[in-house]
């Protein structure tokens, strides 16, 4: 093998939360915010930087100096608008280079033994695309995703109304791959507040 890869991490939180009514990304699970969450998953795969796009000024809410934090100044674009803005970011701080991990907020994080899967499986078997947790059981792709470089940089020649990550992956299938999980949190959504 290789030397290791340290791919950064790229959170999308940028959009509206009109159907949840407020910032998913403060939602508290396990005693603290969602994102923070996402923070320490992360951190915990070995990530070498983590960026948020964000909207809901969460930049004043949630403080972490280690953060990459990108304004999406437009929160009604599609999320592929935010996808876009935070790869461009990473970009231009040469942050790329071993690719990225992107996740929306709204996805609890796996466990920590996905993520050990998922990690290992990067670094045995780097994709030409993509790498993501499949769920053995119910046979279905989830969260996070990682991103190859040379696919971020095709995708940032993508347009942002008119494409969706999921059907760039499906158009590149062969390229991608399916590590799998039995985990239910990388197929969690979170849309609607209990009542």
């Amino acid at each position: 093998m290789g030397l290791e890869l340290k791919p950064s991490a790229l959170i999308l939180s940028g959009g509206k939360s009109s159907r949840y009514g407020s910032a998913k990304a403060l939602i508290e699970i396990s005693g603290q915010p969602l994102i923070s969450n996402w923070f320490s998953f992360f951190n915990s795969m070995g990530t070498c930087k983590t960026a948020v796009v964000f909207s809901h000024d969460l930049e004043n809410k949630i403080k972490n100096e280690s953060v990459i934090w990108i304004e999406q100044e437009s929160p009604e674009l599609p999320q592929f608008a935010s996808l876009l803005r935070g790869l461009q970011k990473l970009n231009n701080d040469s942050l790329l280079k071993d690719g990225v991990w992107v996740t929306p907020v709204d996805v609890l994080p796996p466990s920590h033994e996905t993520g050990d899967k998922l990690t290992k499986a990067l670094q045995s078997q780097p994709p030409k695309v993509a790498l993501r947790p499949h769920h053995v059981l119910k046979n279905l792709r989830g969260h996070p995703v990682f991103l190859s470089a040379d696919f971020c940089i095709k995708v940032l020649k993508m347009n942002p109304m008119t494409t969706r990550l999921d059907n760039l992956l499906k158009q590149n299938e062969k390229f991608v791959v399916d590590v799998p999980v039995d985990d239910d949190n990388i197929l969690s959504n979170i849309n609607i507040p209990e009542r």
